[in-house]
């Protein structure tokens, strides 16, 4: 994951990142890319989770990333029904990890 901050206009001192899912394993998928926009520096929320959380550091920045690409999402379309069973539990979820063990 590739970052840039500051890079998206449309939110004021926002982190732009590229993501790739790149198959490791010989299958024949194709990657998937897209850019990213978020108010976090993720990579600061990995390092801090790898720090805290006794996690292995693999599983730690897949925490890290896949929770800040979910959460955004489930952000920006909070009034969308298809979120509607999700947001709460996220919001505690996301609290409970920052306050530690």
């Amino acid at each position: 994951m590739e970052t840039q901050p500051g890079a998206d206009a449309g939110m004021k001192g926002a982190h732009s990142y590229r993501v790739t899912l790149q198959p490791s394993d010989g299958c024949s998928a194709a990657a998937i890319a897209f850019t990213h926009s978020n108010h976090d520096d993720i990579a600061s929320i990995v390092e801090r989770l790898r720090a805290s959380t006794g996690l292995p550091d693999t599983q730690a920045a897949a925490l890290g990333v896949g929770l800040k690409l979910m959460s955004a999402v489930v952000l920006e379309h909070r009034r969308d029904p298809l979120f509607s069973g999700i947001h709460a539990a996220l919001g505690d979820f996301i609290r409970a990890l920052k306050s530690g063990p």
